[in-house]
């Protein structure tokens, strides 16, 4: 699960230029 918490924080600072895919991102990981 940190692996894949990681490789979302990573996709999420990639695409931090989307606002909504990075909330999204954040949702899953940490809801």
């Amino acid at each position: 699960r940190m692996l894949i918490a990681q490789a979302k924080t990573e996709d999420m600072l990639i695409s931090s230029a989307d606002p909504a895919f990075a909330h999204y991102d954040v949702k899953v990981v940490w809801d």
